[in-house]
């Protein structure tokens, strides 16, 4: 869901092209884990967009993604463009 999004923001679509490109879910437990299939592996459990390079937190909840640029992508989300915080 889209809760605690900061005033005037709006979250990125699932559906938006990039987002579907990507595998994007707001929520990582709605991943397709057999598309997906890294996050298989135990080292791979633990991403999320609030481990990614590419996230900026706007809050605790939501942030900006460079590569998804339609809304927040959530701190819980993912995609299969993940890069570790370096």
């Amino acid at each position: 869901g889209a809760e605690g999004l900061p005033a005037g923001k709006n979250a990125a679509s699932e559906s938006d092209p990039m987002a579907t490109a990507l595998g994007y879910k707001h929520d990582f437990a709605q991943v397709d884990k057999k598309k997906y299939a890294q996050l298989s592996k135990p080292e791979n459990k633990s991403q999320r967009c609030a481990s990614c390079n590419f996230y900026k937190p706007e809050n605790g909840s939501w942030g900006s993604c460079q590569l998804i640029k339609s809304g927040l992508v959530n701190a819980n989300g993912w995609c299969a463009s993940w890069v570790k915080k370096g």
